[in-house]
């Protein structure tokens, strides 16, 4: 396999902390089997509705025995303390990221419009590497794409050549997720995080430069953090247990016994969305071979999985629920597409099309709280999405 390697420009990071700190992350700490939320209270009593929630999984939490369902999220809302962003900005405050986006090997035209979202992905938020990762190519594939590909990175210098296979079913995915890991740790793994994310799904890094610094700021470290989409809160879910295995093998979400023997999957992020984690977490997954032995057909059930199994080693493990949204229709009623920027309250959305993300990146850059997000969600932008959806 080959690697090719281009330094990726940073994004400008200002922001409204106060706002942000309070609408973007519900945090979950695996220190004991018991994963709770402890809020302090913010500066002049400013409250933006993180809901409070537990989770104490029953006996039989590792290796791929049944999970207990554990209590209901609980009722209060939680204040968080502002963080000082300025000062924090200045002493480069974010931890170094490197970012996989999974993108299909012709997907040229979709990179085209994303790409300056990701170039500018570290403005005033320190070093982050973002790479386009594509698998090999197929022996039917024409050989005019890889001609096309290789004069793409020549020019952008950011993709990313995986030894890995294209796809999605029976475990193809997760293995594209291992590369990506294993590129990470080979070319990489001098910078302190290793996200995955797909194409199509657009975040405001400075959002996540801003939860990163309120974490700092609170004492908490990034060494052992697992970080994505767990629960989408708004619409309803929980992140009180994982969920039920499908062992109907006519389903595309079919995981035989053979792979994991539980009746419920562990407690995972999203895969759309994505995921990040510290590279301490990748390389015991990586070194101590957990992630090729424990090859899930779901992408994203099978990385928490790797991550509880990592559990043993690393009893400081800490889930933190970031607010954002896979994008799919039975989620759209929670999904806010019109009004400021301010009132919009993800930090990540999933299932975008490239028209979209480029306009809300736009409107992210503009550090306008009072901007519409309207004409990023119009019928002109998101119609190829809606038929996805």
């Amino acid at each position: 396999s080959s690697c090719l390697c281009g330094i990726i420009t940073p994004l400008y990071t200002a922001s409204l902390i106060d706002f942000f700190l309070m609408r973007y992350s519900v945090t979950f700490l695996l220190l004991q089997p018991i994963w709770s939320l402890h809020a302090p209270s913010m500066r002049n009593n400013q409250t933006w509705g993180v809901e409070e929630s537990r989770f104490a999984p029953a006996n039989g939490f590792l290796a791929g025995k049944p999970h207990g369902s554990g209590p209901p999220a609980s009722g209060p809302h939680a204040s968080w303390p502002a963080a000082n962003t300025e000062s924090a900005k200045e002493e480069g405050r974010c931890p170094s990221l490197f970012a996989a986006v999974f993108t299909r090997r012709d997907n040229l035209e979709r990179r085209a419009m994303v790409r300056q979202m990701w170039k500018e992905a570290g403005d005033s938020y320190g070093e982050v590497v973002a790479k386009f990762a594509v698998c090999q190519a197929p022996k039917d594939e024409d050989k005019s794409l890889q001609r096309r590909l290789e004069k793409e990175n020549l020019t952008f210098q950011d993709l990313l050549f995986l030894d890995c296979e294209e796809g999605y079913l029976s475990g193809i995915l997760t293995r594209k997720v291992l590369a990506a890991m294993h590129a990470y740790l080979m070319h990489f793994s001098h910078l302190d995080l290793f996200m995955k994310i797909d194409d199509d799904t657009f975040i405001s890094t400075h959002r996540l430069c801003d939860l990163i610094t309120y974490r700092k700021q609170a004492g908490k470290s990034h060494d052992g953090v697992y970080m994505g989409v767990f629960a989408e809160i708004a619409a309803g879910e929980q992140m009180n247990h994982g969920n039920p295995v499908i062992r109907d093998p006519s389903s595309p979400w079919f995981e035989p016994m053979s792979n994991y023997d539980g009746h419920l999957f562990p407690v995972s992020a999203k895969g759309g969305p994505g995921y990040t984690l510290s590279g301490r977490l990748v390389k015991q997954i990586v070194s101590k071979d957990i992630g090729h032995q424990n090859v899930l057909n779901n992408e994203d059930k099978a990385v928490g999985y790797w991550v509880e199994l990592v559990h043993e080693d690393m009893p400081e493990i800490e889930y933190v629920n970031i607010k954002g949204t896979d994008g799919y229709k039975e989620h759209l009623a929670s999904v806010p597409t019109t009004g400021p920027w301010s009132k919009y309250p993800f930090l990540v959305h999933h299932n975008m099309t490239a028209k979209s993300i480029a306009c809300m990146s736009k409107v992210d850059m503009a550090r306008d709280p009072n901007q519409k997000i309207n004409k990023c969600f119009s019928p002109q932008t998101t119609a190829r999405a809606a038929l996805r959806g």
